[in-house]
């Protein structure tokens, strides 16, 4: 049997990246339980709570107020698309550029569009992946970084 193949867009939404080993043992266990098995179905692989995860909005091409998370999205059936996906999986990736997750029941063919959505103004897709990276890594080394304009620290 060939697995179905979907084809959509991804875009990131710059909030803080994710590593829930980092966070509170609640995170963990709601990670552990709800959010981690919707990952490893649209992966194809499993993955850990010492992952880094960026949250993304993959949507239909003809309509990018379909954030395939929260509404319907071709695999549906199967499972319901996550809010985050490992940074792994989109390292390199550039605007305009496609990668494609390969997961027991899909082929799921994500193009980066950064550019034409609302997020726009942060910048291309490897742009604002580079931009995420570089502040959570200095959230983890206990740097001061700032949300909002105000100076926060994993070490306050």
């Amino acid at each position: 049997m060939s697995k179905q193949v979907i084809s959509g867009n991804v875009f990131i939404i710059p909030n803080m990246l994710f590593k829930p080993s980092s966070e509170s043992e609640f995170h963990v266990e709601q990670f552990n339980r709800s959010t981690k098995p919707r990952i490893e179905k649209v992966v194809g692989r499993s993955v850990s709570e010492d992952e880094v995860y960026v949250q993304v909005w993959a949507y239909d091409p003809n309509d990018n107020n379909s954030n395939w998370a929260d509404h319907s999205w071709p695999g549906k059936e199967i499972t319901r698309f996550p809010q985050y996906l490992p940074l792994k999986e989109l390292e390199g990736l550039k605007e305009g550029e496609t990668i494609v997750l390969n997961s027991e029941n899909f082929e799921i063919s994500l193009t980066a569009n950064q550019l034409g959505t609302r997020y726009r103004s942060f910048g291309r897709f490897e742009e604002v992946l580079k931009e995420r990276k570089e502040v959570f890594d200095a959230w983890e080394n206990g740097e001061t970084i700032y949300i909002g304009g105000i100076p926060c620290s994993k070490n306050d």
